[in-house]
C-alpha cells in the first residue's frame, strides 16, 4: 500500500483487459478509494504484479488475446512473490466450468462483464478484508512459530546442561563419598555399645546404599540421554524377570502386607537387556510398594498388541496428585522429590530412560482404585 496526499493508505489495485474502455470505466469507479495501475495485456500484467510497490489485488480479464487471464493467473500463482495476491476474474463467460476453472487456479473471485460499480466496490472491499486478515494470521502463526523454536532451542540447551550436570556430579561425588563412607565404616566400628553400634550400623547402610545408587544412576542416566551407552536388543524372556524381582523383594512387600499377584503366561521374549531390565523392574517394584495402601496387593499382568508387549503393574493407593502423575519419571521433579518415593532418587528417570533406550513407553498413570505403572516393550518377532 501507498499513501494518498493525506498521508492514508491507499490499497493498489491493478486492472488487466485488453479493451481500453474497460479499463478507463474500472479506473474511474476505482479511483476514489484506492491506487489504480493498468495493464493492456498479460505480460505487462506480469511485469507490474512483480514490481515494487507490489499490488493489493488483481482484477484479471481472462478473454485477452496473446497470453490470457487464465495463463496470467497460471504463472502468479506459480510465483513465490505474487502467489499470495487476490486475483478477481473479470469475464462476460457464464460457462460453470469456466467459473470453476478460475477458482481452482487460485482466483477468489468472479466478476461478470458488463461491471456494476457497487458491486466491483463491495467484492474488492471483502476480498482485501480477507487479505488483511490472512496476513495478520499468517504473521501470528510465524511469531509463534518462531517463538516455538527459540523455546525448543532453550530447551535443547539446557537439556545438554542437564545431561553434563548428571555426568559432572557423578564423577566428582564419587572419590570424595568413598573417602566419607570409608570414614563412616572405621567410626562404627569404635562404637563401644554393641546396641546402639548396631543401630547406626542400620542407617549408615541405607545412606550409603543410596548415595551409591544416586552416584551410578546419575552417571547411566547423563549416559544414556547423551546417547553414549548403547543398547544392543537381544531376545530376553520377561516373566522370568518379574518373578525373580518380585522374589528378590519379597520381605519389602512383606513389611506393608503386600500380596504380589502375577499369573505368568506362555514365555514372552522381548528385546532389550536382561540387567537393565532386571534394575528397572526392581526400581518399579519397589515405586509400587512405597505408593500401595499396606494390607493390599501389587497385581501384574501383561497382554500382546502389534509388535509390542504390554505390561500393568497395578496397585491400590491414595489419590495421585495430576501433577506428580505426569512428572513422575521426569530427572528433576519437585513432586516425586516431596512425595514417598523420594528416596529413590533417580532410579525412576533411569528406569525410564532404559525402556525408552529399548523402544518402549513407561507412563504413570490413574486407576479407579489406584494407579498403575504402564510399560510398552518391543516383542522379539518369531
Amino acid at each position: 500500500m501507498i499513501s494518498d496526499n493525506n498521508g492514508k493508505e491507499r490499497p493498489t489495485i491493478l486492472v488487466v483487459d485488453d479493451v481500453p474502455d474497460s479499463l478507463l470505466l474500472l479506473s474511474l469507479v476505482l479511483k476514489d478509494e484506492y491506487n489504480v495501475k493498468a495493464a493492456n495485456s498479460g505480460e505487462t500484467a506480469l511485469h507490474i504484479a512483480q514490481s515494487e510497490p507490489q499490488p493489493d489485488l488483481i482484477m484479471l480479464d481472462i478473454m485477452m488475446p496473446g497470453m490470457d487471464g487464465y495463463k496470467v493467473c497460471r504463472l502468479l500463482k506459480a510465483n513465490a512473490g505474487t502467489r499470495d495476491i487476490p486475483i478477481i476474474f473479470l469475464t462476460s463467460l457464464v460457462d460453470n466450468d469456466d467459473e470453476a476453472l478460475g477458482l481452482e487456479l487460485g482466483a477468489v473471485d468472479y466478476i461478470i462483464k458488463p461491471v456494476r460499480p457497487s458491486i466491483v466496490l463491495a467484492r474488492i472491499r471483502s476480498h482485501l478484508q480477507l487479505k488483511k486478515l490472512n496476513d495478520n494470521l499468517s504473521e501470528l502463526v510465524a511469531q509463534r512459530t518462531r517463538e516455538l523454536e527459540r523455546a525448543y532451542s532453550r530447551l535443547q540447551v539446557l537439556e545438554v546442561g542437564s545431561r553434563d550436570y548428571l555426568c559432572c556430579i557423578s564423577h566428582e561425588l564419587r572419590t570424595p563419598a568413598n573417602g566419607v563412607l570409608g570414614i563412616g565404616q572405621l567410626a562404627l566400628e569404635e562404637i563401644p555399645d554393641e546396641k546402639l553400634r548396631a543401630e547406626y550400623a542400620s542407617h549408615f547402610a541405607t545412606s550409603r546404599e543410596r548415595l551409591l545408587n544416586a552416584i551410578d544412576g546419575a552417571l547411566q542416566l547423563a549416559e544414556l540421554q547423551g546417547g553414549s551407552m548403547c543398547i544392543t536388543p537381544v531376545p530376553v524372556e520377561i516373566t522370568e524377570i518379574i518373578v525373580r524381582v518380585a522374589s528378590s523383594l519379597q520381605e519389602l512387600f512383606l513389611s506393608k502386607n503386600i500380596s504380589f499377584v502375577f499369573s505368568p503366561p506362555k514365555m514372552v521374549l522381548i528385546l532389550g537387556n536382561e540387567a537393565l531390565l532386571d534394575q528397572s523392574f526392581t526400581t518399579l517394584m519397589k515405586a509400587a510398594q512405597k505408593m500401595a495402601n499396606p494390607g493390599t496387593s501389587i497385581t501384574v499382568t501383561t497382554s500382546e498388541e502389534g509388535t509390542q508387549q504390554n505390561i500393568r503393574i497395578v496397585f491400590e493407593s491414595q489419590k495421585l496428585s495430576d501433577k506428580l502423575q505426569h512428572t513422575f519419571f521426569e530427572t528433576f521433579s519437585l513432586d516425586r522429590a516431596s512425595s514417598c518415593v523420594e528416596d529413590l532418587g533417580l532410579a525412576l528417570p533411569l528406569a525410564s530412560e532404559v525402556v525408552r533406550a529399548m523402544g518402549g513407553s513407561i507412563v504413570l498413570r490413574k486407576t479407579a482404585s489406584g494407579a498403575e505403572i504402564y510399560l510398552t516393550l518391543l516383542k522379539e518377532q518369531q
